[in-house]
């Protein structure tokens, strides 16, 4: 009786204690399933200010800044970020964008003189990667012209909500180079007036600028504004995997 009593208990034990191991790995399961859905719906469901933020760094550009600001808002931009590196005691974005500054519609982050390389884009992407559900990261003389199907040039919002691109982080856009129209000088026309004929045999039009979904929480390029880093899923401008 007594070995057989204390087989019941042993096997009671052993039944509990498979019993704990089962629970403790359902928890554990379930707390991985609440990390998991927590940083999706961090990165996808995330309450942004700002639906597209374009970002820049410039010199000697408030001749055509907001002309710029201008194109970018007729397409649906909301937010615009230039990081300031002109020369010291030269002119400045905030000498002639105070109105923009004053409505939070441009903020500008100043680094005048400051040799820094085109990873300061990354600085000014981790600054506002929570705030804006998609950052651009282009030039003062780069305009985006989006499409579908050869339709007229679209809003971003139209162009981002595209399930297309439902799953990406980031679209590279090639560019396409334009001549000069031997207009050599500014005459106070504007760019879109002066750049008219494109140059398609341009070696420079392989070259990429790209969009990036907010809050991803890590660098995004990798040496140059040209080159996003590969752990990112690229798309192309067609809703294709780069």
């Amino acid at each position: 009786m007594k070995i057989f009593h204390g087989f019941l208990i042993n096997k009671n034990f052993q039944l509990q204690t498979i019993n704990r191991k089962l629970s403790f790995s359902k928890i554990l399961f379930i707390i991985i399933l609440i990390v998991i859905l927590y940083f999706i719906s961090n990165n996808y469901n995330h309450n942004f200010e700002f639906f597209f933020c374009f970002c820049s760094m410039g010199r000697q550009e408030n001749l055509y800044v907001k002309e710029l600001i201008s194109y970018y808002m007729s397409i649906g931009v909301d937010k615009f970020v230039f990081a300031d590196n002109n020369l010291p005691n030269t002119e400045k974005f905030s000498d002639i964008l105070q109105d923009y500054i004053k409505n939070g519609t441009v903020d500008i982050i100043e680094i005048f003189g400051d040799s820094y390389g085109q990873n300061y884009y990354n600085t000014l992407y981790e600054n506002y990667r929570k705030r804006c559900k998609w950052l651009s990261f282009f030039d003062f003389d780069e305009y985006l012209v989006m499409h579908f199907n050869e339709s007229k040039n679209i809003t971003v919002q139209e162009f981002l909500t595209n399930p297309l691109f439902k799953k990406c982080d980031a679209i590279e856009f090639n560019w396409l180079m334009y001549t000069d129209n031997n207009l050599l000088y500014y005459d106070n026309i504007t760019l879109l007036e002066r750049f008219t004929e494109p140059n398609y045999e341009n070696y420079a039009n392989r070259f990429v600028k790209s969009i990036v979904r907010g809050n991803l929480g890590r660098g995004i390029f990798f040496g140059s504004i040209h080159q996003p880093d590969n752990s990112l899923r690229l798309y192309n401008s067609l809703g294709r995997t780069s």
